[in-house]
């Protein structure tokens, strides 16, 4: 978690400057090569342990990621959506829960009303909107729209499919919501995110 990720940062870059305070006083004796080696070490150790999003972005993450999880622990297994599938789109369709949709009616998939359900105005085509009252309603709502939705029977199946298996790829399921919106590298622009929440 982002704790012990701090943890740990903290503990490599007390343990480099340890170490190279130590060769520092034994420059006499250790060569540039040897003292260049520990630096790179120590650096690639920092830089792998560094998570690539804000305190802030985390924050968001673990949020989206709690609601997920809750639901999913309802839910049978092949019902479930991956979790960093449930962050990736998220992230991406409320900007990290900044969009005015997130902010104003806790939306946080972009999601369109039905007949009788609460709503907000697009202001750039006037759809529609869904409108929550939390941001968990929201992950609740998508979930159950992907799980059980009739625009993504293929994408269900497909996971469905992959639970059978024991072999989820998340990359490859994805291909399926071609439909979720209008924009063509939709998928390109999911993938990146999900590469970036991989590297957590």
């Amino acid at each position: 978690n982002i704790q012990c990720q701090l943890c740990l940062k903290q503990m490599l870059m007390e343990v480099c400057q340890t170490k190279l305070n130590i060769i520092g006083l034994q420059k006499k004796t250790q060569s540039t090569h040897t003292i260049n080696n520990m630096k790179h070490i120590c650096a690639t150790l920092l830089l792998l342990c560094s998570s690539p999003f804000s305190e802030t972005e985390n924050a968001f993450i673990q949020e989206v990621k709690e609601c997920a999880l809750q639901v999913n622990a309802d839910m049978q297994p092949y019902d479930r959506i991956p979790i960093n599938l449930v962050i990736a789109q998220a992230i991406h369709e409320s900007n990290w829960g900044k969009s005015r949709f997130a902010v104003e009616g806790n939306n946080l998939f972009g999601i369109k009303a039905v007949e009788g359900e609460d709503y907000m105005l697009s202001k750039s085509n006037n759809a529609k909107v869904k409108t929550y009252l939390t941001w968990c309603e929201s992950v609740v709502d998508y979930i159950e729209l992907l799980s059980f939705g009739e625009p993504y029977k293929e994408f269900k199946q497909e996971l469905v499919d992959s639970w059978v298996v024991d072999r989820v790829d998340i990359y490859y399921i994805i291909e399926f919501l071609y439909n979720y919106a209008e924009d063509r590298f939709y998928k390109q622009k999911i993938t990146k995110i999900l590469k970036q929440l991989e590297r957590q």
